[in-house]
């Protein structure tokens, strides 16, 4: 018999509401029968694949009634798979159009797109409204006095307001230094890969430039100018004019006329320097404006250097001049370089700030750079014809480096923050308010007479205001306050694409910059508070709401708890008796009645209790206000008898609490009224934890009622609605009638992005700052002094710095408890898809000591569609650790005034007007978990069609993701607009039938929209598309394939079989996927933990291109693939997602067979032709990072007399400059200095050279080419100098490969062509594996892969291998390799490559996509002979960068003594490890002594002679054991036995 996996389905009763009909279930199961009002228990088959919960929760769906038929001993009708894949061919239009929307999805939308929609809201909107909802901060003086003075300061307040970011990430002028030193390697240098000394480019490039028009900046200085400012190539030992090979120079008159100077008037004005460059590959041109000296075109650059000084600044009137420094020497000396502004001195002692030019005024701004756009720096700079001699003064002699000076800060980019080790961030400014408030008291002294002078009057307020920094928040890449998303837009606007001088148009933003690091914050799975929880711990059930947290004060509410406790029978049981008793729990108070707090809200006696939590619902949706006067309210309130069994014990104990209250407050309180409302609120104030005196408990009760519980609701009133509301679900879950909450279910979720976890660390360090206003003010005032300026009390450095170090140690605080891991991680930048994962991920916290469950790992139905089902770790993160499906959104907050009118227009009343007559016949509203009205029954379906409507066509955009849901058993309607909600688009059904048609794509095509975004609202719009959340999605019934619509219409055809009506379907099944499982052809094919391993590991482990700036990236480490290619097959998803950087890897010839033996279990063999033509050859790049620490040491080159060893002397002498840096193109190994590092004495001006022993070595396995030279100043203003080294990189045997399946495996062999087998047509494989891989590990999607990628080689046309597609059989790929004739399996006859015969079996060959992984062998292999040992215990260290040993554990031993090999192990264990000769005592059998002259002595007993004294040869590892020991006290005794 077929298991019904649908418990109760809607049905309707006489027009009315939906109401679930919930199966009998016996006594036995824990879950009483619940009536089902006379109507017969319905069931309803569905088809299966109809998405629908199959937990036992009602459902309901108001405005789509479900006609109900009941059939006895009738099976569903299924759909076979012959007839859906018919369906599908016939509905291949339809397939085509739900593609179009999927494009239109990801083309509105990036996939990093709500991280920074949350970051932007925090920002814009977040911090306001917490500013806003802060309390003032009162400061009173902590000295107290036996008398006031008139004019005393009696308290100070303080209030923040009006937050804003008075700019975006910028650098102060003087600070910014860059150098970047690169290889200009000419096309044969490039053939022959020979670079020589002295070949470099040195870059001196001003990141952040402004799309401002500006001064004469040359024919292109407009907006968005493809003009490169300053950007120098010299060479040393070459000539200028042979460095530039054929550059156009021209005078330029100026307003100065020719060869005038504006200095003094002499002929000194350089010509004007065009140089244009012609990138063919991307079609970029640039020319660059420079001034340059006449004598330094022409001659060479190299000479000596002058006693002048020369700098290098700008005129209004051109682009840049040569100003001197002092008269021109005698002999003509030339400056030895000419570099642009900004550029680092290359002298030793190098000046943080660059002096300022003579002549300049005070503000003069000699050049604005804010007109130039930078789009990348220069690869090789060409001249065009430099025959022509300029004229011009010669007299310009000196050293130095361009100086520029400007009147405001540059703008920070991202790459430069990078680049300099800075954060990027904003600062954030805020108006503070201080009040100074003055006694009124008069003056007392001994002469009756003021001894004070009081500056104001006594009961005035002095007030302060001041615009104060609080401190700099950390910015997000791509976010409102990045400076990246106006210029892409500008340029987008005027050139049509969004390229960035120096930043890489692959990447998608979402992260942060943190000292040069860049950072990740990962999406947090947290518990919806605002919602009523109900749970059952031990007995106990419990109902509990949490309010959203306003200001910075109120950070630590707790949340307000109803508990129903049962009997105990232990004498510490919490509660004695017979039955259970009701208790609120209030923060900061004891558990109090729940009918004493229901007493202090107003409540007046026990029969309005009753009613107001144990009032039975009515059955039929009929009767309204009008029809109730007149009625006995008996009569129009029936009551259920279960539950008030349950209320009336707790109602009895809370009048005998009562009772001891009214006797309390007769002897305490000086009050004359007994009101019972007072009463209670006196009991509940003398409960609390900070107890006050009798008089104030009244007040104490009453503050505590009003700003404890549930203070999102101000009136006492709908706080008693409320509370009975919260205290009747109780019941329910007692009785049975209630699920405690699923806490592992989506809709029970919310997830925190960046702007939520960045807006509770901004509370908790705002809350720090005012704590730290207060002491200053109160230390301040202690000093009877008047109060100074705000800016001196506030202290920026709280929030700088708290953001810095939460970054940095990953501590953060989150919505409940300080969170110390799973938060911040460091960007993986292996490839894009690993990006792009991490920053899509989310985790649930779990704190260290908890043990989690099976169930937060297990996949729920409320994670279809929205988190994918495969992208998860393995092990103990298993579950723990998710993915975002590729539809998944994350929903924004929304703003609630639409909501709040539309609730207006359709008749919803406030919950303070609600009345008991009318509690049972009206539908409850919920705005965002919170009780906010009622409305009448019968005008609830129009609210409902208000509400979508307004979803439809919102007033704001992030009115599109609100959810409405109504709950017809509990006459409840909900409306959800917070954020944390997931999401996701489905397709609109109307009778069957998708609204999404040919005439909607005809209608969306004619019209003209610009922004994808508005394309994509227009699907929304016009009913095509809607967002459902969870809850939402769960009241719907959801068509997985057009077969189930198809299907369903014809049986609306036949009156006698089960109609289906459904609400929506699935844009695609396939895109329940997340990124990297999306990117797998043929998963439903494959092994689920092979599908696995892909989308989590392999895929974010293979090399590709992961940047586009590699010339401005400073990464610790990176690999790039030469040659990526895109998979021949390839999914539907790849293909709608238009990223090609994201396919990682190569297309290859794969055959599967067993071939000399060396492709055994996951190994394979490869083509040494291939790998010589370039498949698979990376190149690996390392950074390494050196820093001048302190005053006393700079970058420069050591002395060779102080560098150890005369080879490693002469090897620094050749590798590096006079600056200590080495030259672009020399080959570094183990042990060179990559950046040296000389300092002076500490005293004395002239002190001598002296080598440092900080200067930066490479270690063991450390080698490559120099790359790259870069030279900066921090944040900190400290030098800092970037050393990049590449190293190109062919596989070789020990390599790890792996195949989109994961197929992973490990290069056994490389065999030549000539060795490897062959088919007819002359193909050789590229890699052979073997076939026993595939049995066990199941991949048959990879098989299918490589038949279909045969055909797809070889007729030309792209082919789909999208999972859950009916078409895409195996019969379809053997009809389409037919086709292409070849042999219908793929398998084809090979010939040996050693004999020339054919090989006796068929073999399986066609194209696999592999990918080459980052594990290589030359990063793990570890070998040695000696090297460096531990010095407590003498054995080799573990390090492989400081040659360390390799571990030889006890699984290793085992096995060495299994095989007899008893003197391998002594060498590996002994000889090799910690070998020690020791001499020991034959008679006291202690170690013995070796004194100076290397004599061995006792000093524990006199028998101790030479000949008594042995040596024994044992580990000192044995040695040390035994020292410890005596250590200790404890003797060990070592018997000795000579052998003869």
């Amino acid at each position: 018999m077929d298991r019904d996996p649908f418990a109760f389905q809607p049905v309707r009763v006489n027009g009315d509401a939906p109401v679930a009909v919930y199966p009998r279930r016996s006594r036995n199961s824990g879950i009483p029968a619940i009536r089902d009002n006379g109507y017969q228990e319905a069931k309803q088959k569905l088809p299966c694949s109809a998405i629908r919960d199959w937990k036992q929760t009602p459902r309901t769906l108001i405005d789509s009634p479900v006609t109900v038929r009941t059939a006895k001993n009738r099976k569903h009708p299924l759909v076979s798979e012959e007839e859906k894949v018919k369906i599908y061919e016939g509905n291949e239009a339809e397939d085509e159009r739900r593609w179009y929307v999927a494009k239109s999805f990801f083309d509105s939308r990036s996939l990093v797109a709500d991280t920074i929609t949350s970051y932007d809201n925090f920002v814009n909107k977040g911090i306001q409204k917490l500013f806003e909802e802060s309390e003032p901060l009162e400061v009173l003086p902590e000295r107290t006095l036996a008398y006031k003075i008139k004019g005393e300061i009696s308290k100070v307040v303080i209030r923040f307001g009006d937050p804003e970011f008075a700019s975006k990430p910028e650098v102060a002028h003087e600070d910014r230094e860059i150098m970047i030193e690169a290889e200009t390697p000419t096309s044969q240098k490039m053939d022959m890969r020979k670079f020589s000394k002295g070949d470099r480019t040195r870059i001196n490039w001003f990141l952040n430039t402004e799309l401002s028009g500006g001064v004469d900046a040359g024919p292109n200085s407009g907006r968005g100018s493809d003009v490169i400012p300053f950007v120098k190539t010299y060479s040393r030992r070459k000539s200028l004019r042979e460095k530039r090979k054929g550059a156009l120079l021209r005078a330029d008159h100026g307003k100065h006329g020719v060869g005038k100077s504006p200095n003094n008037g002499n002929s000194s004005l350089a010509p004007l320097l065009y140089r244009k460059i012609d990138d063919q590959t991307s079609g970029l041109k640039v020319k660059e404006v420079l001034h340059i000296s006449p004598d330094l075109a022409e001659e060479d650059l190299d000479g000596p250097t002058g006693a002048g000084d020369t700098s290098v600044a700008m005129a209004e009137d051109s682009p840049l001049r040569v100003e001197e420094g002092r008269p021109p020497s005698s002999n003509g000396a030339r400056p030895q370089k000419v570099a642009a502004a900004g550029l680092v001195s290359k002298s030793p002692t190098r000046e943080r700030k660059r002096p300022k030019p003579e002549g300049s005024k005070n503000g003069e701004d000699y050049i604005d750079f804010e007109h130039f756009h930078n789009k990348r720096p220069a690869k090789e700079i060409t001249n065009l014809g430099a025959e022509k001699k300029l004229q011009g003064d010669h007299s310009n002699s000196g050293k130095g480096y361009g100086t520029v000076k400007h009147k405001k800060d540059y703008r920070l980019l991202p790459v430069e923050a990078c680049l300099r080790g800075m954060t990027y961030s904003s600062p954030l400014y805020a108006r503070v308010t201080m009040e100074v408030h003055y006694g009124s008291l008069e003056v007392q002294s001994k002469n009756n007479e003021s001894s004070l002078n009081p500056k104001l009057a006594c009961s005035q307020v002095n007030v302060i205001q001041e615009k104060v920094l609080l401190g700099r928040i950390p910015v997000m890449v791509g976010s409102s306050l990045c400076h990246l998303r106006q210029i892409k837009s500008s340029i987008a606007k005027e050139k049509g694409d969004d390229a960035v001088h120096g930043e890489c148009c692959m990447d998608p933003g979402g992260y942060f910059i943190i000292k040069g690091s860049e950072k990740v914050i990962v999406a947090q799975e947290e518990r919806n508070g605002q919602k009523i929880w109900l749970s059952n711990f031990k007995g106990t059930w419990i109902a509990s709401y949490t309010p959203r947290r306003k200001g910075f004060s109120n950070y630590n509410y707790q949340r307000t708890l109803v508990k129903l406790t049962p009997p105990g029978e232990k004498d510490d049981a919490p509660q004695k008796g017979l039955w259970p008793l009701f208790t609120v729990v209030i923060p900061g108070v004891e558990a109090i009645p729940l009918g004493l707090v229901l007493f202090a809200l107003g409540v007046k006696n026990d029969q309005e209790i009753v009613k107001m939590i144990c009032y039975e619902d009515s059955p039929i949706a009929k009767g309204t206000e009008e029809d109730l006067p007149g009625k006995d309210i008996d009569e129009v309130c029936p009551v259920d008898t279960e539950l008030v069994q349950i209320i009336v014990p707790s109602l009895n104990d809370a009048h005998n609490q009562l009772e001891k209250a009214y006797k309390d407050w007769d002897q305490n309180s000086f009050e004359t009224s007994k009101d019972e409302s007072d009463v209670a609120s006196y009991f509940i104030g003398g409960r609390s934890r900070t107890k006050r005196q009798p008089d104030q408990r009244l007040k104490q009760g009453q503050e505590l009622l009003s700003t404890r519980l549930l203070p999102h609701i101000k009136d006492s009133r709908s706080k008693a609605y409320f509370l009975s509301y919260m205290a009747r679900i109780v019941c329910f879950g007692f009785l049975g009638r209630e699920r405690p909450t699923d806490r592992d279910d989506f809709k029970n979720k919310r997830l925190e992005l960046s702007g939520e976890i960045m807006s509770h660390q901004f509370s908790k360090l705002m809350s720090h700052l005012q704590h730290t206003v207060r002491q200053r003010v109160q230390k301040h005032l202690s000093k009877n002094q008047e109060p100074d300026s705000v800016e001196k009390y506030v202290e920026e450095k709280v929030i700088t710095r708290g953001f810095k170090t939460a970054f940095s140690s990953g501590i953060w605080m989150g919505r409940d408890v300080l969170k110390t891991s799973g938060i911040v991680f460091d960007l993986k930048r292996s490839n894009p898809i690993s990006a792009l994962c991490q920053l899509r991920e989310l985790r649930q916290y779990v704190p260290p000591s908890t043990r989690v469950g099976d169930g937060a790992r297990h996949l729920t139905f409320s994670q279809w569609g929205r988190i994918c089902p495969i992208d998860t770790p393995d092990g103990a993160a298993c579950g723990l650790v998710k993915n975002l499906a590729l539809t998944g959104i994350v929903s924004c907050a929304g703003a609630k005034a639409p909501v709040f009118d539309c609730f207006q227009a359709n008749g919803v009343k406030a919950l303070e007007s609600l009345t008991l007559p009318i509690l049972r016949i009206t539908t409850k509203v919920f705005v965002n978990g919170s009780w906010v009205g009622f409305i009448e029954l019968k005008r609830t379906l129009p609210l409902l069609t208000s509400l979508r409507k307004l979803r439809k066509i919102p007033a704001t955009p992030e009115l599109h993701q609100m959810e409405v849901i109504y709950d017809g058993v509990r006459r409840e309607l909900h409306v959800s607009t917070d954020a944390g909600r997931v999401l996701r688009p489905l397709l609109v059904v109307h009778k069957n039938k998708l609204n999404l048609n040919q005439e909607m794509v005809s209608a969306y095509i004619s019209k003209e929209m610009g922004k994808p975004q508005e394309r994509f609202d227009w699907f929304l719009q016009n009913g095509v598309i809607e967002l459902l959340g969870v809850e939402e999605e769960e009241k719907a019934l959801v068509a997985f394939h057009g077969a189930d619509l198809e299907l369903a219409r014809q049986q609306q055809q036949q009156p006698t079989r089960i109609r289906w009506k459904f609400s929506h379907a699935e844009i695609h099944p396939s895109l329940i996927l997340g990124l990297s499982a999306s990117l797998i052809p043929f998963p439903h094919r494959n092994q689920s933990t092979r599908n696995m391993f892909e989308a989590h590991k392999h895929s974010k482990q293979a090399i590709g291109v992961y940047a586009t700036n590699f010339i401005f990236r400073s990464d610790t480490s990176g690999h790039q693939l030469f040659y990526p290619q895109k998979q021949l097959v390839k999914t539907h998803a790849a293909e709608c997602l238009r990223k090609p950087e994201l396919f990682s890897g190569q297309n290859a010839i794969v055959a599967v067979a067993c071939y000399t033996g060396y492709n055994q279990e996951d190994s394979i063999i490869m083509d040494q032709s291939a790998l010589d033509r370039g498949m698979f050859r990376t190149q690996h790049y390392r950074t390494f990072k050196a820093e001048e620490r302190s005053q006393h040491e700079t970058f420069g080159k050591p002395c060779a007399s102080e560098v150890d060893g005369r080879i490693r002397s002469f090897r620094t002498s050749q590798m590096l400059e006079e600056d200590g840096f080495p030259f672009i193109g020399c080959n570094v190994g183990t042990h060179d200095v990559l950046v040296g590092k000389v300092g002076s004495k500490a005293q004395g001006v002239g002190a001598s050279c002296t080598k440092e022993p900080s200067s930066t070595r490479l270690k063991a396995h450390e080698k490559g080419r120099v790359d790259q030279v870069i030279l900066a100043q921090n944040e900190n203003g400290k030098k800092i100098a970037k050393v990049k080294l590449i190293e190109t990189r062919m596989p070789e045997v020990g390599d790890k490969f792996a195949t989109m399946h994961g197929q992973k495996g490990i290069v056994g062999a490389v065999f030549t062509q000539e060795d490897l087998p062959f088919t007819q047509e002359g193909i050789v494989p590229d890699i052979i594996i073997n076939p026993h891989a595939f049995p066990s590990r199941q991949t048959l999607g990879q098989l299918c892969e490589s038949a279909l990628g045969k055909a797809v080689a070889k007729r030309g046309p792209q082919a789909f291998a999208t999972p859950f597609t009916p078409t895409c059989t195996v019969e379809w790929i053997t009809d389409v390799l037919h086709q292409t004739g070849y042999e219908g399996w793929g398998s084809e006859t090979m010939y040996s490559g050693f004999t020339g015969q054919a090989m006796e079996a068929k073999i399986f060959i066609g194209t696999t996509f592999y990918q080459r992984l980052t594990h290589m062998v030359q990063d793990k292999i570890k070998y040695r002979s000696r090297g460096h040992v531990h010095p407590l215990t003498r054995q080799p260290v573990a390090d492989r960068k400081r040659n360390g040993g390799v571990k030889f554990g006890e699984m290793e031993r085992d096995c060495l003594i299994a095989h007899g090999a008893a003197a391998t192990l002594q060498e590996r264990t002994f000889h090799l490890s910690d070998y020690h000769e020791v001499a020991i005592c034959r008679g006291c059998k202690q170690m013995a002594h070796i004194d100076a002259d290397r004599v061995p002595t006792c000093r524990f007993c006199t028998k101790g002679t030479k000949d008594e004294i042995v040596k024994v040869e044992i580990p000192y590892s044995c040695k040390l054991l035994v020292q410890e020991l005596q250590s200790m006290g404890i003797s060990i005794g070592l018997d000795t036995e000579i052998i003869p």
